[in-house]
């Protein structure tokens, strides 16, 4: 196979294995969307000028960008179960998405 293939399921195979480490301490895994709102990927974060990859024909603001990091999502899910008992031990292995534009020095011309 080619070297992307070999390099992508080598990053699979250890996340599965960082998983399973971690399933294994007690944390639990959250999946959350990849489509999000640039508000909260953003200002909720007071990182006001971070670069999204927007969507081009978003029906809502909630779902504008895709996201750029997971920290907004994982304070999500930290929000909607603050009832929950503390500590609360969680993680994602979710997709991040960026404009390829921003690292133009590394690309090949």
């Amino acid at each position: 196979g080619s070297i992307f293939y070999q390099i992508k399921e080598t990053i699979e195979k250890f996340k599965q294995k960082l998983r399973e480490v971690l399933i294994g301490y007690g944390h639990y895994e959250t999946k959350s969307y990849n489509i999000t709102s640039s508000k909260d990927q953003t200002e909720m974060m007071r990182v006001p000028d971070m670069k999204l990859v927007k969507l081009a024909n978003s029906l809502t603001v909630d779902f504008d960008c895709l996201r750029a990091w997971t920290v907004p999502s994982l304070m999500g899910v930290l929000r909607e179960n603050k009832r929950h008992e503390y500590p609360q031990s969680f993680f994602d292995f979710g997709g991040i998405f960026f404009d390829l534009t921003l690292f133009e020095i590394f690309l090949p011309s």
